[in-house]
């Protein structure tokens, strides 16, 4: 299985969403490599309880922050 560590700002510690840009540019990338196991990799203090999302929004497999 592959890996893939992805920086970004804000996390939430609940359903692993991360906070974009707003440009989907990660999500339409991560769509086409389903089978990566995703870890998500932010400062502890950009863990916050919610991010809003969208349908089109790829969540994280995994979080570190």
């Amino acid at each position: 299985q592959l890996l893939m560590l992805i920086c970004s700002d804000p996390q939430d510690r609940t359903n692993h969403n991360r906070l974009g840009r707003g440009k989907g540019y990660y999500d339409r990338f991560l769509q086409k490599i389903p089978q990566v196991y995703k870890i998500g990799i932010c400062f502890p203090f950009q863990l916050v309880d919610e991010i809003p999302t969208e349908e089109t929004d790829i969540k994280m497999d995994a979080i570190m922050g």
